[in-house]
């Protein structure tokens, strides 16, 4: 019998807690929230979504205790009742309920940023920066900041703010314009810089990226690897998401190779209804 393919993660990490969020796909079209912990890599498991979660225009807060996200549902909601088909919501994570939401209806726009702990910039025109009745943005100043995909996007601000360097772009189809083909960021406390060698800002498919680490003076490659996505953590650890796994990467040190540590397996996991508790409904 055929082994069905991995999950794919995505991961998104507060700036100034030890907090991340991990998106994981699969089956197709079923979204889980998951809660990570990077001081002791424990993981709450939260809700599931049907339909597509994009991670790419998503944001947390500072502190993690918030996330923004861009979705597009897999039924219609209620037109009637003032809902579209795509939307951008805050939660409280692991759970995708939405406090804060804002109907589209496309996806040209949609997602946000936060700007700070109670500062959301909101990625749709003023024409579609209303918020829902049901749903207003209670605490948060709401600035409307409309990127659409094509115009550089969100992850790249993102990754500007959480300080990569963009170092190379190449021009990508012509509705996309131009796109960053290679980041860096540099490994404090050591001689080494994270290279991400083939991502842009509009992902027009969901293919895994490709990684290098170098020396940051001679530009020495030390190790290439593929992963849906790598980063630093808080403290300035390399971690990466691959093959439905989360891995801690440890570079030499005193004649130790490279070394990846598996800390999570989330491949496995099937859907399943999960109500949201109380505190992850009220603000």
């Amino acid at each position: 019998m055929k082994e069905p393919p991995p999950c794919r993660l995505s991961v998104i990490l507060a700036r100034a807690a030890p907090v991340g969020v991990i998106f994981r796909r699969g089956p197709t079209n079923r979204v889980q929230l998951i809660r990570w912990n990077t001081d002791n890599d424990s993981f709450e498991h939260g809700q599931w979504f049907h339909g597509v979660m994009e991670a790419d225009r998503s944001d947390l807060s500072p502190s993690g205790n918030r996330l923004i996200y861009f979705a597009k549902g897999h039924k219609r909601r209620g037109v009637a009742e003032g809902y579209a088909d795509t939307w951008t919501a805050v939660s409280r994570p692991p759970y995708w309920t939405a406090l804060a939401l804002w109907p589209l209806g496309n996806t040209w726009f949609g997602g946000g940023l936060f700007a700070d702990e109670g500062t959301v910039l909101l990625s749709h025109p003023g024409c579609a920066a209303e918020h829902h009745p049901k749903h207003p943005p209670k605490g948060l100043e709401v600035i409307s900041a409309p990127r659409t995909f094509f115009q550089g996007g969100l992850l790249a601000e993102r990754c500007r703010r959480d300080g990569w360097v963009l170092r190379e772009e190449i021009r990508g189809r012509g509705m996309a314009g131009t796109y960053p083909e290679e980041w860096e960021r540099a490994i404090p406390k050591s001689q080494y810089s994270l290279l991400l060698l083939d991502q842009h800002s509009s992902r027009w498919d969901q293919r895994p990226a490709h990684y290098a680490v170098v020396r940051a003076k001679t530009r020495e490659e030390l190790i290439l690897f593929e992963a849906d996505w790598a980063d630093l953590d808080g403290k300035g650890r390399l971690v990466c998401a691959r093959e439905g796994k989360m891995w801690r990467v440890r570079l030499p040190t005193r004649g130790r190779s490279v070394d990846f540590r598996e800390i999570a397996d989330f491949n496995g996991a099937r859907p399943y209804r999960m109500a949201a508790p109380e505190w992850a409904t009220r603000w």
